[in-house]
């Protein structure tokens, strides 16, 4: 490996995983592992699914699903910011207009 590159070994549903990252990434690897491990369990745990491959599937759409929610929402959060930016640039133009002149 690369002098910034690591080994890093994680655990998911009981399997080991030896992934190569850069070693400024090892940190949000390993919390992301446990993101999935965890949705994993809780599937597994609540479902009559079985098969590794199917409960990642469901993991990986829950994820997915999750991931777009907040996307969205921060879109919405732009726009709306920008609409009360282009209000308040609207106020401050009228108000400062009669200095202007």
């Amino acid at each position: 490996m690369t002098d910034n590159k690591e080994e890093v070994v994680i655990r998911i549903l009981d399997r080991e995983l030896r992934i190569g990252c850069a070693a400024e990434e090892k940190q949000a690897l390993l919390v992301a592992a446990e993101m999935v491990d965890k949705q994993m369990r809780t599937i597994r745990d609540s479902s009559r699914l079985f098969g590794v491959d199917k409960i990642a599937m469901m993991a990986a759409l829950n994820i997915a699903n999750e991931l777009n929610q907040i996307s969205g929402q921060a879109s919405k959060v732009e726009h709306d910011t920008g609409d009360r930016i282009a209000r308040l640039r609207a106020k401050l133009d009228a108000a400062l207009a009669p200095v202007v002149e």
